[in-house]
C-alpha cells in the first residue's frame, strides 16, 4: 500500500501541541495508514517526549530531517522536519520534578512567532 504523507504541525510549541502530537503518533496503527512529518521544532519536540515518558511511559525515538524523503515513517520514531525557530533554553524544564509540566510557557513572542511559521 502506497501511504500519504501527512504534514502535521505541532502548534504553538509551548501549548500542548507537542504533548498531543507524541501521544498520537505513540499508536502504531497511524503508520498503516499514512507516513506521518511532524513540522515544528526540535526543542519542543524533545522536550514533550521527555515529559511524556515520565508522565505517560511513552517512549518513543526522533528523526530530524531535511527533506520529507529522509523519513523512516516507522513505528516508535517521529519524523521531524525541524523549523529551528524555539531555541531550548526558552523551554523552561520541568521534567525532573514529581510532576512535570508540558510546558507552561504562556503565549510568547517567539511562539506566537514559531506557531506562525
Amino acid at each position: 500500500m502506497n501511504r500519504p504523507l501527512l504534514g502535521i504541525t505541532m502548534g504553538d510549541p509551548f501549548g500542548n501541541g507537542p504533548e498531543i502530537t507524541v501521544k498520537a503518533l505513540s499508536d502504531p496503527a497511524l503508520y498503516e495508514r499514512c507516513r506521518p512529518l511532524v513540522v515544528g521544532d526540535r526543542s519542543c519536540m524533545e522536550y514533550a517526549l521527555k515529559v511524556a515518558k515520565k508522565v505517560s511511559g511513552i517512549e518513543l525515538g526522533l528523526n530530524v530531517v531535511k527533506t520529507p524523503a529522509e523519513g523512516a515513517y516507522v513505528p516508535g520514531k517521529i519524523d521531524l522536519l525541524d523549523l529551528g525557530l524555539v531555541p531550548a533554553d526558552a523551554i523552561p524544564d520541568t521534567s525532573e520534578e514529581a510532576e512535570p509540566r508540558p510546558f507552561n510557557v504562556g503565549p510568547t513572542k517567539v511562539g506566537g512567532e514559531a506557531a506562525f511559521r
